[in-house]
């Protein structure tokens, strides 16, 4: 009887630090998949200040833009501090003519999943956006991955990784 009831006042521990625990990890996924919509606000409305802000200060980043049409994949890796101009891909000379008066409009962005794993939350988002140049309509796609990590309880991205595919 005693066994039992010792047993029972474990098992009842366990559970209740279980399900204590589930509504903090649950805060710090919104707080992750928070700031990958700031970052989408700030990336469509190309405010670099706030851009930079939402990287942890060691933050690494990586961003390929895949026009193709025989144009060569750019890739770009940045730092927190240079992080303001993500996305900005770099055309080649001969190739720029293709995107003479390049515009987006119709951006429309949502958030895929939000794990957490370990001291992390990924976050993995996908941003449309629709566009025309001189003499083209088309849509660009752009897959993102964030991890996500708080400093001094602020979340940050720590990693980000994104490619932005035209079509």
């Amino acid at each position: 009887m005693f066994l039992r009831y010792i047993r029972n006042l474990v098992s009842g521990l366990i559970v209740a630090a279980v399900a204590g625990l589930g509504p903090a990890v649950a805060d710090e996924i919104d707080d992750a998949k928070s700031v990958v919509e700031k970052f989408y606000a700030a990336y469509i409305a190309n405010d670099s200040a706030t851009l930079a802000g939402l990287f942890f200060p060691s933050a690494t980043g990586q961003y390929r833009t895949i026009i193709g049409y025989g144009i060569p994949d750019s890739v770009t890796k940045f730092t927190a501090t240079d992080a303001g101009g993500l996305g900005d891909a770099e055309i080649p000379e001969e190739y720029q003519q293709y995107m003479q008066d390049y515009k987006e409009f119709d951006h429309v962005y949502k958030i895929r999943s939000a794990k957490k794993s370990e001291e992390n939350v990924r976050v993995e988002g996908r941003l449309t956006s629709k566009y025309t140049t001189s003499d083209y309509r088309g849509k660009n796609i752009q897959d993102d991955v964030f991890i996500i990590t708080s400093q001094n309880g602020e979340p940050l991205i720590l990693r980000y990784e994104g490619t932005g595919r035209f079509k």
